[in-house]
């Protein structure tokens, strides 16, 4: 039966929806609080070197899309973009549901909100490659 894969496929999308509109949200809640024209390491030579273990494992994740990309279109395979979206939809939601991404500390928030822009965009371009619109609102 194949009414079971297209469900689980669409339930995949909404929860990659889910994490995009999330991303949009956060972004436009923070463009009035946040000097985004500023590098997020404004501050000389020091550099960010205490990631949390979730944002790590975004950073990860997101380096690992140009070659989930090219295996999908090598192998005529695009559920293996969606299965990547999914994982990536999944770190999102755990890293946003224990950290605090706009704090007191400008330049940690700085950062946190690229990395959701980051995100954001990898989930934009991934649901673009789907043939899925990412809606800013859900």
């Amino acid at each position: 039966m194949k009414i079971l894969p297209n469900l689980l496929t669409h339930c995949l999308i909404l929860l990659v929806c889910l994490s995009f509109s999330a991303c949009s949200t956060h972004h436009k809640k923070s463009v009035s609080t946040y000097d985004h024209t500023s590098s997020a390491t404004d501050n000389g030579d020091e550099e960010i070197s205490s990631a949390e273990p979730e944002e790590t494992a975004l950073m990860k994740a997101l380096a690992r899309y140009p070659e989930v990309i090219e295996i999908a279109g090598k192998n005529l395979e695009p559920h293996r973009i969606t299965y990547f979206l999914m994982n990536l939809a999944g770190l999102f939601h755990g890293y946003y549901n224990k950290h605090k991404v706009l704090t007191e500390d400008k330049q940690l928030s700085a950062g946190r909100l690229y990395l959701i822009l980051a995100v954001q965009k990898v989930i934009k371009n991934g649901l673009a490659l789907l043939g899925v619109s990412a809606p800013e609102r859900m």
